[in-house]
């Protein structure tokens, strides 16, 4: 991915969060414009071990409408094949950085690779596989634990702690 690429995805992200938040950002240095700039080694991020495949680097935004953040991928995620996550509320657009992989969404699967979106409404049962897979996830609204669980292929609750 070059980096006019990303620099385009990450001004359209922050366009989408202003247009649909409707709120102004505070921050703990906030400038003139009231912006929020957080640096990947900042408190501010947090680091989730989702399951021995996945790693999350959480991006928070203040008012919490939105988040982003930041997956690192190697192997399958849910790890047993049979299980999927769901989320109940959170709606994701996924943008691929780095490498390729397969995204299990319902019934179908996509192979994807870098420079590919995935568009993954509330309420769908979603898995990811990749070796040094990386991607990017605004969500809206921002992620909480009680969103979201992990299902069998018919929907059935699994398990539905934060993991």
């Amino acid at each position: 991915m070059t980096t006019k690429t990303l620099t385009k995805f990450v001004f359209f992200s922050f366009c989408i969060l202003a247009t649909f938040s409707n709120t102004t950002f505070a921050s703990h240095n906030e400038d003139l414009n009231g912006v929020r700039f957080t640096k990947k080694e900042s408190k501010e991020v947090e680091k989730k071990i989702i399951d021995a495949n996945k790693v999350i680097f959480r991006y928070p935004s203040f008012n919490r409408v939105m988040e982003m953040n930041r997956m690192i991928v190697n192997g399958r995620s849910p790890v047993n094949e049979e299980h999927f996550i769901y989320n109940s509320v959170v709606h994701f657009l996924i943008y691929v950085t780095k490498g390729t992989g397969v995204f299990y969404v319902d019934s179908a699967f996509y192979q994807i690779k870098e420079g590919d979106v995935l568009d993954v409404p509330p309420k769908t049962r979603f898995a990811v596989s990749g070796t040094s897979l990386e991607y990017v996830t605004i969500e809206n609204p921002a992620w909480f634990p009680e969103q979201f669980s992990i299902v069998d292929s018919t929907g059935n609750v699994v398990d539905s702690s934060s993991n």
